[in-house]
């Protein structure tokens, strides 16, 4: 066997190694959406010793001396373009995962499913409490985890490093603190020049099945490929190139823009290059642009009062829901004192995740106890939203994310809704997408996404992957810009 036929071999080796630790990856997925969905209360525990076994044997399978091997074996210089980035990206958490012991990763496993059902108790139950300690426990983990991956580095850079490469909590503190600025003064204005409104009725039955249908007929997604159920936190999971399942509530009309803000993300994903599936270029190169394809859908798009121009008659007819359509558009941009992330407007939506950052970092670098964490989420809520949460449910409980160990993963939701009012503008600039919204035109709108954002994958950087489409990366001042824009036209209805 010659030199190029066994790097052929060692690079085969890889792309079936590959393929194997994607479908254990959907399989723990699927682990967790049954967990969050239809799972008993009282299986958490079996349910932990499932995932925390095939969390070792992928853990196992990074470490073993055969893929090291294949790895170290591979002739770069033989390879097509695919197979050399297919190879950077596999280098990259080769050697990431070399750093973690197989026992810590059992341990955090295992963790990780006991804290969430444990959340979910709490939160059923409105008590901090019942979860405080779950909490310590994942703060610990989570500090020893950024240990290993990364010494160098602030412990909460580290972790933050996994959902936004090469982004820094010192870059994050200079943009958040133009953002409170920006945000805070905007949000009295708007406040100032609203009138009460009273919220419109629905019919919640039809209301979930015209959401459905509209997800399913108007976004274009195979309905073989995807499935929608309820759960306490809206959520979106692949479980195979053609399976991806997103929750939502349907309880009222904020749930329209929480499960269109699911079914974002499910674009995004089932628009993936296909050529690149079972390989880690098959997915977004960060959650922040991840999120910014959910926040357009949501935001930029059905929170337009061009899409609702031609929408509403429909929307009316099925829901009977009482009251016209400007009453209607005022109310889904009302600027609110909710304390509900998910059920936010786009003025407080980064205010929230602000708070829920300056909480995390401070937890994860030791600056904060987590024994203190509702204390200083209540001052916080106080500062930045004017009052506190009136219980647990409504305040630390509300996100799933740190019962996950999910430390980091904020900032991707502030990160998308810049890009996403990036992207829009961009996109009405080359397509005219207000006009096509006015038409129901969807299938022009998703052709561009895919074309400019999806089907790229992880070729490229998300900042790369931005200023290729828009002419420039990560811009908060874009952000801002639209959102006054937008309400200063809404104020002029009350």
């Amino acid at each position: 066997m010659n030199q190029t036929q066994s790097s052929r071999t060692e690079l085969d080796y890889i792309y079936l190694t590959l393929k194997n630790l994607t479908i254990l990856t959907n399989i723990s997925a699927l682990l967790n959406w049954n967990q969050s969905t239809y799972m008993p209360l009282a299986a958490a525990s079996g349910r932990g010793e499932q995932i925390k076994l095939i969390e070792s044997i992928i853990h196992k399978k990074w470490k073993s001396k055969r893929v090291i091997e294949a790895y170290e074996k591979a002739n770069k210089e033989s390879m097509t373009q695919k197979d050399c980035l297919v190879l950077k990206m596999f280098g990259k958490e080769l050697t990431k995962r070399n750093k973690v012991p197989v026992t810590f990763t059992e341990r955090l496993g295992m963790a990780r499913a006991l804290s969430e059902s444990a959340w979910q108790n709490a939160k059923k139950n409105n008590n901090f409490e019942l979860f405080q300690d779950h909490l310590k426990k994942l703060v610990s983990l989570k500090q020893e985890y950024a240990k290993y991956i990364n010494k160098e580095k602030l412990p909460y850079d580290a972790l933050l490093n996994e959902y936004e490469e090469g982004m820094t909590s010192e870059r994050l503190n200079v943009m958040f603190a133009y953002l409170k600025s920006e945000l805070v003064t905007l949000r009295k204005k708007v406040i100032q020049f609203q009138t009460s409104i009273k919220k419109p009725l629905i019919k919640r039955t039809e209301h979930r099945k015209l959401i459905e249908e509209f997800i399913q007929t108007k976004l274009l997604i195979d309905k073989n490929s995807l499935a929608i159920n309820v759960s306490m936190h809206p959520f979106t999971i692949r479980v195979s190139k053609n399976d991806v399942r997103i929750t939502s509530r349907f309880r009222s009309i904020d749930s329209f823009f929480s499960a269109i803000h699911e079914a974002g993300h499910a674009l995004y994903e089932l628009g993936l290059p296909k050529d690149y599936y079972y390989t880690q270029v098959y997915s977004a190169p960060s959650t922040g642009l991840d999120e910014s394809q959910a926040m357009l859908w949501e935001n930029n798009i059905c929170k337009n009062i061009h899409f609702w121009h031609h929408f509403y008659k429909e929307y009316k007819e099925r829901t009977e829901i009482t009251g016209n359509l400007e009453e209607f558009y005022k109310y889904i941009n009302l600027v609110k004192n909710d304390q509900l992330r998910v059920d936010a407007d786009e003025i407080s939506f980064i205010l929230h995740i602000i708070i829920r950052y300056e909480i995390e970092r401070d937890m994860i670098n030791g600056v904060l106890k987590p024994v203190d964490a509702k204390k200083e989420w209540n001052n916080k809520c106080r500062e930045l939203l004017g009052k506190e949460p009136v219980n647990d449910f409504e305040g630390i409980l509300q996100d799933i994310h740190w019962a996950g160990g999910d430390f980091g993963y904020f900032p991707s939701y502030a990160i998308g809704m810049i890009y996403a009012s990036q992207i829009y503008r961009k996109m009405n600039e080359e397509i005219n997408a207000d006009k096509l919204l006015e038409e129901e035109n969807y299938e022009l709108i998703l052709n561009w996404l895919k074309e400019h954002i999806y089907s790229k994958g992880l070729v490229k950087s998300a900042d790369d992957t931005v200023k290729e489409v828009c002419g420039q990366g990560l811009n908060p001042k874009i952000f801002i810009e639209y959102l006054k824009g937008k309400y200063s036209k809404i104020i002029m209805l009350f």
